[in-house]
Protein backbone atom coordinates (compact mmCIF):
# COMPACT_ATOMS: atom_id res chain seq x y z
CA UNK A 1 0.00 0.00 0.00
CA UNK A 2 1.37 3.13 -1.14
CA UNK A 3 1.49 6.25 1.58
CA UNK A 4 1.53 10.20 1.09
CA UNK A 5 3.90 11.94 3.20
CA UNK A 6 1.70 13.99 6.15
CA UNK A 7 4.77 15.87 7.67
CA UNK A 8 4.75 19.82 7.06
CA UNK A 9 8.36 18.79 6.16
CA UNK A 10 7.36 16.45 3.48
CA UNK A 11 4.89 18.99 2.12
CA UNK A 12 6.54 21.42 1.84
CA UNK A 13 9.08 19.48 -0.20
CA UNK A 14 6.87 18.21 -2.40
CA UNK A 15 5.12 21.40 -3.57
CA UNK A 16 8.84 23.12 -4.20
CA UNK A 17 9.49 19.99 -6.74
CA UNK A 18 6.33 20.89 -8.11
CA UNK A 19 7.14 24.45 -8.11
CA UNK A 20 10.21 23.48 -10.09
CA UNK A 21 8.94 20.73 -12.46
CA UNK A 22 5.98 23.50 -13.40
CA UNK A 23 8.01 26.84 -13.69
CA UNK A 24 11.28 26.13 -14.47
CA UNK A 25 11.09 22.65 -16.24
CA UNK A 26 10.43 22.09 -19.73
CA UNK A 27 6.96 23.39 -19.13
CA UNK A 28 7.76 26.77 -18.91
CA UNK A 29 8.07 27.33 -22.92
CA UNK A 30 4.61 28.19 -23.73
CA UNK A 31 4.38 30.31 -21.41
CA UNK A 32 7.62 32.41 -22.27
CA UNK A 33 6.31 31.82 -25.67
CA UNK A 34 3.18 33.21 -25.10
CA UNK A 35 4.58 36.08 -22.92
CA UNK A 36 7.46 36.94 -26.00
CA UNK A 37 4.44 36.99 -28.61
CA UNK A 38 1.93 39.34 -26.40
CA UNK A 39 4.91 41.28 -25.83
CA UNK A 40 5.48 41.78 -29.74
CA UNK A 41 1.93 42.09 -30.35
CA UNK A 42 1.94 44.77 -27.88
CA UNK A 43 4.73 46.35 -29.04
CA UNK A 44 3.62 46.18 -32.79
CA UNK A 45 0.20 47.89 -31.91
CA UNK A 46 2.29 51.24 -29.94
CA UNK A 47 4.44 51.43 -33.07
CA UNK A 48 1.43 51.10 -35.03
CA UNK A 49 -0.31 54.09 -33.39
CA UNK A 50 2.94 56.25 -33.07
CA UNK A 51 4.14 55.59 -36.69
CA UNK A 52 0.58 56.11 -38.49
CA UNK A 53 -0.32 58.88 -36.00
CA UNK A 54 2.73 60.77 -38.22
CA UNK A 55 1.18 60.45 -41.84
CA UNK A 56 -1.16 63.36 -42.96
CA UNK A 57 -4.29 62.05 -44.07
CA UNK A 58 -5.65 63.43 -47.65
CA UNK A 59 -3.85 63.73 -50.74
CA UNK A 60 -1.16 66.46 -51.59
CA UNK A 61 1.85 66.99 -53.31
CA UNK A 62 5.80 68.15 -52.06
CA UNK A 63 8.07 65.82 -50.49
CA UNK A 64 6.36 65.18 -47.16
CA UNK A 65 4.21 62.66 -46.78
CA UNK A 66 1.35 61.80 -48.69
CA UNK A 67 -1.82 59.04 -49.02
CA UNK A 68 -3.87 58.32 -50.98
CA UNK A 69 -6.65 55.68 -51.90
CA UNK A 70 -6.71 54.95 -55.13
CA UNK A 71 -7.99 52.36 -57.83
CA UNK A 72 -10.99 50.08 -58.45
CA UNK A 73 -14.04 49.72 -56.16
CA UNK A 74 -13.59 46.70 -54.16
CA UNK A 75 -9.99 46.23 -55.18
CA UNK A 76 -8.65 49.72 -53.48
CA UNK A 77 -5.01 50.52 -52.94
CA UNK A 78 -3.66 52.79 -49.73
CA UNK A 79 -0.33 54.31 -50.72
CA UNK A 80 1.71 56.34 -48.40
CA UNK A 81 3.69 58.79 -50.72
CA UNK A 82 7.19 60.34 -49.86
CA UNK A 83 9.87 62.16 -51.38
CA UNK A 84 9.73 63.89 -55.42
CA UNK A 85 12.73 63.24 -58.03
CA UNK A 86 13.63 61.65 -61.57
CA UNK A 87 12.79 58.38 -60.26
CA UNK A 88 9.64 56.66 -59.21
CA UNK A 89 9.65 53.41 -56.93
CA UNK A 90 6.51 51.40 -56.04
CA UNK A 91 7.62 49.31 -52.73
CA UNK A 92 5.17 46.08 -52.55
CA UNK A 93 4.87 44.34 -49.39
CA UNK A 94 4.23 40.78 -48.50
CA UNK A 95 1.36 38.41 -46.77
CA UNK A 96 -0.47 39.88 -44.22
CA UNK A 97 2.14 42.69 -43.71
CA UNK A 98 1.77 46.52 -44.69
CA UNK A 99 3.60 48.95 -45.80
CA UNK A 100 4.99 49.61 -42.32
CA UNK A 101 8.18 47.30 -42.57
CA UNK A 102 8.96 49.40 -45.74
CA UNK A 103 9.37 53.08 -44.24
CA UNK A 104 12.99 52.81 -43.59
CA UNK A 105 14.24 52.06 -46.93
CA UNK A 106 10.92 54.48 -47.99
CA UNK A 107 12.60 57.11 -46.24
CA UNK A 108 16.33 56.63 -47.82
CA UNK A 109 14.82 55.89 -51.51
CA UNK A 110 12.64 59.50 -51.06
CA UNK A 111 16.23 61.53 -50.31
CA UNK A 112 16.47 61.76 -54.10
CA UNK A 113 13.03 60.30 -55.05
CA UNK A 114 9.55 59.71 -55.82
CA UNK A 115 8.11 56.75 -53.63
CA UNK A 116 4.99 54.72 -53.38
CA UNK A 117 4.53 52.52 -50.24
CA UNK A 118 1.49 50.34 -51.20
CA UNK A 119 -0.90 48.55 -49.32
CA UNK A 120 -2.47 45.79 -50.93
CA UNK A 121 -6.04 45.22 -51.09
CA UNK A 122 -7.12 43.14 -47.49
CA UNK A 123 -3.79 44.14 -45.80
CA UNK A 124 -2.75 46.69 -43.46
CA UNK A 125 -5.45 49.89 -43.45
CA UNK A 126 -7.25 49.06 -46.86
CA UNK A 127 -10.63 47.11 -46.79
CA UNK A 128 -10.76 43.70 -47.23
CA UNK A 129 -12.55 42.73 -51.17
CA UNK A 130 -15.66 40.21 -51.34
CA UNK A 131 -13.58 37.64 -52.76
CA UNK A 132 -9.89 35.94 -52.44
CA UNK A 133 -7.60 38.04 -54.86
CA UNK A 134 -4.90 35.74 -57.02
CA UNK A 135 -1.45 37.25 -57.53
CA UNK A 136 -2.38 38.59 -60.88
CA UNK A 137 -5.53 39.96 -59.25
CA UNK A 138 -2.84 41.74 -56.49
CA UNK A 139 -1.18 43.18 -59.79
CA UNK A 140 -3.88 44.82 -61.87
CA UNK A 141 -5.16 46.32 -58.47
CA UNK A 142 -1.92 47.68 -57.50
CA UNK A 143 -1.24 49.27 -62.19
CA UNK A 144 -5.11 50.73 -61.51
CA UNK A 145 -3.66 52.76 -58.56
CA UNK A 146 -0.45 53.96 -59.98
CA UNK A 147 -2.50 54.68 -63.39
CA UNK A 148 -4.56 56.85 -61.06
CA UNK A 149 -1.92 58.61 -59.28
CA UNK A 150 0.47 59.02 -62.96
CA UNK A 151 3.09 57.07 -61.86
CA UNK A 152 5.55 56.98 -65.01
CA UNK A 153 7.86 54.65 -65.80
CA UNK A 154 7.96 53.06 -61.73
CA UNK A 155 10.66 51.08 -60.64
CA UNK A 156 8.93 48.09 -58.79
CA UNK A 157 10.73 46.31 -55.67
CA UNK A 158 8.88 43.60 -54.18
CA UNK A 159 9.13 41.83 -51.09
CA UNK A 160 8.48 38.13 -50.09
CA UNK A 161 4.83 37.65 -52.01
CA UNK A 162 5.28 41.18 -53.49
CA UNK A 163 8.00 39.91 -55.39
CA UNK A 164 5.50 37.79 -57.04
CA UNK A 165 3.45 40.52 -57.87
CA UNK A 166 6.05 42.86 -58.98
CA UNK A 167 6.45 40.06 -61.72
CA UNK A 168 3.17 39.31 -63.31
CA UNK A 169 2.80 43.28 -63.01
CA UNK A 170 5.92 43.29 -65.46
CA UNK A 171 3.91 40.63 -67.62
CA UNK A 172 1.23 42.33 -67.84
CA UNK A 173 3.13 45.89 -69.28
CA UNK A 174 6.48 44.26 -70.44
CA UNK A 175 8.22 48.25 -70.63
CA UNK A 176 5.92 49.93 -68.45
CA UNK A 177 8.51 49.57 -65.20
CA UNK A 178 12.40 50.03 -66.09
CA UNK A 179 14.02 47.77 -63.56
CA UNK A 180 12.81 45.31 -61.29
CA UNK A 181 14.16 44.37 -58.11
CA UNK A 182 12.96 41.48 -56.18
CA UNK A 183 13.84 41.31 -52.20
CA UNK A 184 13.27 37.63 -50.57
CA UNK A 185 11.05 36.41 -53.31
CA UNK A 186 9.66 33.32 -51.52
CA UNK A 187 7.76 29.81 -52.91
CA UNK A 188 11.23 27.91 -53.22
CA UNK A 189 9.90 24.86 -54.89
CA UNK A 190 10.98 21.95 -52.70
CA UNK A 191 9.07 23.47 -49.67
CA UNK A 192 6.40 24.85 -51.84
CA UNK A 193 3.81 23.91 -48.82
CA UNK A 194 2.46 25.67 -45.94
CA UNK A 195 3.45 23.71 -43.16
CA UNK A 196 7.53 24.05 -44.53
CA UNK A 197 6.66 27.68 -45.09
CA UNK A 198 5.52 28.16 -41.92
CA UNK A 199 8.53 26.39 -40.09
CA UNK A 200 10.79 29.03 -42.53
CA UNK A 201 8.77 31.35 -41.09
CA UNK A 202 9.20 30.51 -37.64
CA UNK A 203 12.75 30.63 -38.33
CA UNK A 204 12.70 33.72 -39.47
CA UNK A 205 11.66 34.86 -36.56
CA UNK A 206 14.19 33.91 -34.44
CA UNK A 207 16.61 35.64 -36.62
CA UNK A 208 15.06 38.88 -36.97
CA UNK A 209 15.13 41.67 -34.43
CA UNK A 210 12.29 42.66 -32.07
CA UNK A 211 10.97 45.74 -33.48
CA UNK A 212 10.29 43.93 -37.00
CA UNK A 213 8.74 40.80 -35.22
CA UNK A 214 6.71 42.96 -33.37
CA UNK A 215 5.60 45.41 -36.79
CA UNK A 216 4.87 41.62 -38.79
CA UNK A 217 3.29 39.93 -36.09
CA UNK A 218 0.90 42.60 -35.01
CA UNK A 219 0.19 43.15 -38.67
CA UNK A 220 -0.70 39.45 -39.37
CA UNK A 221 -3.16 40.00 -36.37
CA UNK A 222 -4.92 42.50 -36.14
CA UNK A 223 -4.64 44.55 -39.50
CA UNK A 224 -4.68 41.60 -42.30
CA UNK A 225 -6.14 39.55 -39.54
CA UNK A 226 -5.93 35.39 -39.96
CA UNK A 227 -9.24 34.70 -42.64
CA UNK A 228 -7.85 37.00 -45.09
CA UNK A 229 -4.51 35.39 -44.56
CA UNK A 230 -5.02 32.07 -44.87
CA UNK A 231 -7.75 32.74 -47.54
CA UNK A 232 -4.23 34.34 -49.19
CA UNK A 233 -2.20 31.36 -48.64
CA UNK A 234 -3.30 29.10 -51.25
CA UNK A 235 -3.03 31.94 -53.89
CA UNK A 236 0.66 32.73 -52.91
CA UNK A 237 1.47 28.91 -53.09
CA UNK A 238 -0.35 28.68 -56.24
CA UNK A 239 1.46 31.60 -58.19
CA UNK A 240 5.20 30.02 -59.67
CA UNK A 241 7.64 33.06 -60.08
CA UNK A 242 9.88 31.32 -62.22
CA UNK A 243 7.18 31.06 -64.61
CA UNK A 244 7.25 34.73 -65.45
CA UNK A 245 10.52 35.15 -64.83
CA UNK A 246 11.72 34.18 -68.72
CA UNK A 247 9.38 36.89 -69.61
CA UNK A 248 10.87 40.14 -67.66
CA UNK A 249 12.72 41.72 -70.42
CA UNK A 250 14.26 44.50 -68.37
CA UNK A 251 17.29 44.56 -65.24
CA UNK A 252 16.22 42.64 -62.60
CA UNK A 253 17.91 42.21 -59.13
CA UNK A 254 17.04 39.36 -56.80
CA UNK A 255 18.27 39.71 -53.17
CA UNK A 256 18.59 38.46 -50.06
CA UNK A 257 19.68 37.95 -46.87
CA UNK A 258 22.75 35.69 -46.52
CA UNK A 259 20.89 34.69 -43.17
CA UNK A 260 17.16 33.84 -44.50
CA UNK A 261 16.23 30.54 -44.22
CA UNK A 262 13.09 30.90 -46.26
CA UNK A 263 14.77 31.85 -49.62
CA UNK A 264 17.87 29.79 -50.08
CA UNK A 265 20.92 31.33 -51.91
CA UNK A 266 20.35 28.34 -54.66
CA UNK A 267 16.79 29.58 -55.07
CA UNK A 268 17.64 33.60 -55.66
CA UNK A 269 20.64 32.29 -58.14
CA UNK A 270 17.94 30.26 -59.94
CA UNK A 271 15.40 33.17 -60.51
CA UNK A 272 18.20 35.28 -61.40
CA UNK A 273 19.56 33.48 -64.24
CA UNK A 274 15.77 32.55 -66.00
CA UNK A 275 15.59 36.50 -66.46
CA UNK A 276 17.35 37.35 -69.51
CA UNK A 277 18.80 40.46 -67.82
CA UNK A 278 18.81 39.16 -63.62
CA UNK A 279 21.83 39.36 -61.37
CA UNK A 280 21.73 38.51 -57.76
CA UNK A 281 22.95 40.24 -54.39
CA UNK A 282 23.34 39.29 -51.02
CA UNK A 283 23.03 41.66 -47.93
CA UNK A 284 25.48 40.42 -45.38
CA UNK A 285 24.44 39.85 -41.77
CA UNK A 286 20.21 40.31 -42.43
CA UNK A 287 17.62 37.69 -42.68
CA UNK A 288 14.13 37.93 -44.35
CA UNK A 289 12.87 41.42 -43.71
CA UNK A 290 16.48 42.76 -44.80
CA UNK A 291 15.30 46.15 -45.84
CA UNK A 292 14.13 47.46 -42.32
CA UNK A 293 17.94 47.51 -40.42
CA UNK A 294 19.86 47.53 -44.09
CA UNK A 295 17.97 50.59 -45.55
CA UNK A 296 20.80 52.04 -47.04
CA UNK A 297 22.07 48.52 -48.17
CA UNK A 298 18.82 48.06 -50.30
CA UNK A 299 18.38 50.93 -51.65
CA UNK A 300 21.69 51.22 -53.30
CA UNK A 301 20.96 48.39 -55.40
CA UNK A 302 17.69 49.65 -55.96
CA UNK A 303 19.17 52.91 -57.96
CA UNK A 304 21.62 50.55 -59.19
CA UNK A 305 20.64 49.04 -62.41
CA UNK A 306 21.31 44.97 -62.07
CA UNK A 307 24.57 43.90 -63.61
CA UNK A 308 25.49 41.26 -65.87
CA UNK A 309 28.10 39.78 -67.99
CA UNK A 310 30.64 38.75 -65.44
CA UNK A 311 28.68 39.32 -62.21
CA UNK A 312 26.20 36.62 -63.71
CA UNK A 313 25.03 34.89 -60.26
CA UNK A 314 27.53 31.99 -58.78
CA UNK A 315 30.89 33.79 -60.67
CA UNK A 316 31.50 36.30 -57.63
CA UNK A 317 30.37 37.33 -54.00
CA UNK A 318 30.91 40.42 -52.57
CA UNK A 319 29.87 42.05 -49.17
CA UNK A 320 26.66 43.56 -48.20
CA UNK A 321 24.49 44.96 -51.52
CA UNK A 322 26.99 43.91 -53.84
CA UNK A 323 25.75 41.71 -56.89
CA UNK A 324 27.17 38.52 -57.39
Amino acid sequence: MSTIAATNGGNRETASKTFIKTFIGPDIVPGVLLGVGLGLVVGGILLHRRTDSAVPRGTGRGRGPRFHVAGRPGTQVHVHSEGTGPDTYVLIHGIGVSSRYFRPLAKELARTATVHNIELPGHGSTPKPRRTLSVPDYARAVWDALDELGADRPILVGHSMGCQIAVEMVNMRATAAPRLVLLGPTNYPPERGFWLQALRLGQDTLREPWRINAVVLSDYIFRCRPPWYFRTVPAMLSNHIENGMANVQVPVVVVRGIKDPIVPAAWTSALAHLAPQGSMAQIDDESHVMMYRSAAEVAALCRAPASHGSSRPGDARRKSGAAI
